[in-house]
């Protein structure tokens, strides 16, 4: 009988920025009789993950996407994710605490972004053109800016000026990023820069997830569903050709998913606790009669 057991990644819970807003967040809640006294607000949520916003919540965050709800004086903090100029620059007239959040390698693109408007690029980000940090990152980089998301709608990229700068957002995949700035470069525009600005992290986080893949029976991605990384781990896992399950948490997790099953795979988001990775292994070991590796 083969040997049961479940291979973790070593790079599992959150990443560093992702760490960093959360603990800005904690102490801007300060403590339960402080937090009674403190209004703290975030534009939309500061990470993508349910569970960590949830308890945040009970701290006394308040989450909301309009800045008409919250009054002077009041702290506001600027998600992992970051935050379009236009609205940063109403908070500062509202005269609200500012706290940011950004993680520092988005406000190193964004100052990226800014430097190639003002060089006078076009900019064209590659990424989720819905996703926050997109967003926001597109009010750096100006009103010539084009998303894109794929290599056929890098293929059919038209832009009036022959001055381009090509940066993507810092979850995307690598590899898809290098043959969207090939086909870009074969264009023809006068001038083309491209920035890596992909996060490392990121990077590495997804070929250890890759690795494992191609060693177990059937892969968990663990993070929440608006979770751009998370989604990308798992579409990256699904391509190995192995079976793959994104969850949530360790209420998702089915027996039958784990029937003949005696290897599995456990990576997960960059917003993803290290408890709700915890929580995964215990559900999963709780079912079989697996050993941790």
């Amino acid at each position: 009988m083969p040997k049961r057991e479940i291979k973790i990644s070593k790079i599992c819970g959150f990443c560093f920025g992702v760490q960093r807003a959360v603990e800005l967040t904690s102490k801007a809640l300060g403590n339960k009789r402080e937090a009674s006294k403190r209004n703290v607000w975030s534009l939309g949520e500061i990470i993508h993950n349910p569970q960590v916003i949830k308890k945040l919540k009970k701290r006394g965050l308040s989450v909301t996407k309009s800045l008409n709800v919250i009054n002077p004086g009041d702290i506001l903090i600027i998600r992992s994710h970051g935050e379009k100029i236009e609205k940063i620059e109403e908070a500062k007239k509202k005269k609200l605490k500012i706290i940011d959040a950004t993680c520092p390698l988005v406000k190193n693109v964004q100052q990226i972004a800014v430097g190639l408007k003002n060089e006078g690029f076009a900019v064209v980000i590659v990424g989720d053109k819905k996703h926050p940090e997109v967003v926001a990152l597109r009010s750096f980089a100006g009103k010539n800016t084009k998303v894109i998301s794929s290599l056929s709608e890098a293929k059919k990229l038209k832009l009036k000026k022959k001055k381009i700068g090509l940066i993507a957002q810092t979850t995307q995949s690598l590899s898809d990023y290098k043959k969207i700035a090939s086909s870009i470069a074969g264009l023809g525009y006068k001038q083309l820069h491209i920035f890596n600005t992909i996060c490392e992290t990121t990077v590495i986080r997804q070929k250890l997830a890759v690795e494992i893949a191609g060693k177990v029976d059937i892969m968990f991605v663990i993070g929440g569903a608006q979770s751009a990384n998370t989604q990308r781990l798992a579409q990256i896992c699904f391509a190995t050709g192995t079976a793959t399950k994104k969850i949530e948490d360790a209420s998702q997790v089915k027996k039958q998913w784990l029937s003949g099953k005696s290897k599995i795979g456990i990576t997960s988001g960059t917003s993803t606790p290290g408890w709700v990775v915890e929580k995964v292994v215990k559900s999963i070991k709780s079912k079989t009669t697996l050993r941790v590796r």
